[in-house]
């Protein structure tokens, strides 16, 4: 913002967009896994400015404010009981199952992050970012659709109802991040942080204001059929979690910058409610990328990582099978309960990642940036969230930004007859 004021030549403000992303799965939908889930996508993306300042020499802060909406579709498979005993004690009839499909959405949560840089030395670098939870209010559909061997399809009305109007809670953790850079020489850096986060706050996703009628059929036994009010909880039961990082990169040329790192993180989804939908474990995972300058304004950008869990033999869950509850005698009575145990049994996964991206610079470009991957940071499964801020550019890591900096590609500083150390030309500074 010098540019505005001279007073501002050391605060940089940036409007940034991060696009949807999110996983999707997909499970046979009679397969031994339909009780808990038979297919999922989670849309998440934010928006908004940051502000950023140095305010000594040796230290910059910043804080930045998000727009985010999210989506979520999820399908499960819920089973029809008659009777309290038989809801209790479960089936695995195909006949009696009812698919369900959740479809919820928020456009308009608010968000934001505030984080810290110091540079006490030419050669480190110590930063920490802060970002608050949020909850998110989803409003959409919740859909019921019966099999055609329903034993009592002849009396209903139908074989699909919708409720057009539920809610489902979402709450996403804060979390806190702590780094350490060091700079052995101008070309490498090496890099260890740390990250926590609260997922314990989220303990299930509920489905609220359910206000599902399945009608019956007029001549049937019961004509005015079912209304199911009840709150159906899905338990998360997760717990706090924490990772390490550690990672570098190497300016192997003017035009080339290359980087790898690993990490190791501690499980955030207890196996009591382990299911397909996240297979998760203490995990370690490892990752690298390169970034190529093609000419002045262009450059390319790839990276890959693989994140691998350890097998789970799950023997205690506490995952239950959804069970409609219809008294035929007593058509008011119906409801959702929980059934018997679902979530036992062997799981086993890992990801892979690869990543393409290229920036345009409407300024010359003087050397090839970091990768987009943060240094030492693989992907993990946990929804993708936004932690940066802007901060001054510092090229050459000598605690001076660039717009105030002499010689921004050295840094010595030392100047003779008009030009630095590394023969550029000095900057005349305004």
């Amino acid at each position: 913002l010098g540019g505005l004021h001279p007073k501002l030549a050391n605060t940089v403000l940036a409007v940034g967009l991060y696009p949807p992303t999110g996983p999707s799965m997909t499970y046979p939908e009679d397969g031994a896994q339909r009780y808990t889930l038979t297919d999922a996508l989670v849309l998440q993306a934010w928006a908004g400015p940051s502000l950023a300042t140095q305010v000594t020499p040796w230290l910059s802060v910043g804080a930045g404010l998000q727009w985010s909406f999210l989506e979520i579709e999820q399908g499960l498979t819920a089973s029809l009981c008659f009777t309290e005993e038989g809801c209790a004690t479960g089936t695995d009839n195909p006949a009696n199952d009812i698919g369900l499909q959740i479809e919820a959405s928020d456009f308009n949560q608010w968000s934001g992050n505030v984080g810290v840089l110091a540079q006490p030395t030419p050669w480190l670098d110590i930063g920490a970012s802060w970002q608050p939870g949020s909850t998110y209010s989803a409003n959409g559909t919740l859909g019921a659709s019966f099999s055609e061997d329903f034993p009592l399809a002849s009396q209903l009305n139908g074989l699909a109802f919708t409720d057009e109007d539920i809610r489902l809670d979402v709450t996403l953790p804060q979390t806190a991040r702590l780094g350490v850079q060091v700079k052995p020489t101008p070309t490498v850096r090496v890099e260890a942080a740390g990250t926590w986060t609260q997922w314990s706050a989220l303990d299930a996703l509920v489905v609220t204001d359910l206000d599902l009628l399945v009608e019956g059929n007029p001549d049937g036994i019961a004509p005015d059929g079912f209304l199911i009010e009840d709150d159906v909880v899905l338990p998360t039961g997760y717990s706090d979690s924490w990772s390490a990082r550690l990672g570098g990169d190497w300016q192997v040329a003017p035009w080339a910058r290359v980087a790898a790192g690993a990490h190791y993180e501690t499980s955030a989804v207890p196996p009591a409610t382990q299911g397909v939908n996240i297979v998760d474990g203490d995990k370690w995972g490892v990752g690298g990328g390169a970034t190529f300058q093609i000419g002045k304004h262009l450059a390319l950008d790839v990276s890959a990582a693989r994140t691998m869990f350890p097998d789970r033999d799950v023997t205690d869950s506490e995952l239950r099978q959804l069970s409609l509850y219809a008294n035929i005698a007593d058509p008011e009575a119906a409801g959702v309960v929980n059934g018997k145990v679902v979530g036992n049994g062997a799981f086993a996964s890992h990801l892979s990642f690869l990543a393409l991206g290229a920036t345009w610079s409407f300024g010359e470009l003087r050397a090839a940036q970091a990768p987009p991957m943060p240094v030492g940071v693989v992907p993990d499964a946990s929804p993708p969230r936004p932690d940066s801020v802007a901060m001054p550019t510092d090229t050459d890591g000598d605690g001076v930004p660039d717009s105030g900096d002499v010689c921004p590609r050295d840094a010595t500083n030392s100047v003779a007859d008009g030009r630095c150390a590394d023969g550029t030309p000095m900057v005349m500074l305004q």
